[in-house]
């Protein structure tokens, strides 16, 4: 394991000792736009992302705990798992509402407006 790890050290010298030793400027991934400089962009755009996918996966949930409860075809355990799913949906959505609230309040409203696509 030891080994291994020393391994991998030295590979990640060998490779940034060039960059390292020529002084050469990495390239910004993300292109030359100096909005994306700005740290505090980065940060936004990545909970921007987040809060995207948890929307998502909120509304799978929902659509899994209907299909849950419309099946059940009046089995009282499959009724109780469709609401519980539904209901434990309608929290998570809470809390990541109030996540971006909390976020959005600490950090300003520029924090994270610029990325929203509503």
């Amino acid at each position: 394991m030891l080994k291994r790890s020393i391994q991998y050290i030295l590979i990640t010298f060998v490779l940034l000792l060039p960059i390292v030793i020529f002084g050469q400027e990495l390239e910004n991934p993300l292109g030359g736009n100096h909005e994306f400089r700005d740290p505090r962009k980065i940060i936004g755009m990545a909970i921007s992302g987040a809060m995207s996918i948890l929307g998502s996966l909120a509304l799978a949930m929902f659509v899994y705990g209907g299909f849950v409860w419309m099946l059940s075809r009046g089995n009282p355990e499959k009724v109780k798992k469709g609401t519980d799913i539904l209901i434990w949906a309608f929290i998570g959505l809470i809390i990541i509402f109030s996540s971006y609230a909390i976020v959005s309040f600490v950090m300003g409203n520029n924090f994270l407006s610029p990325f929203l696509l509503i």
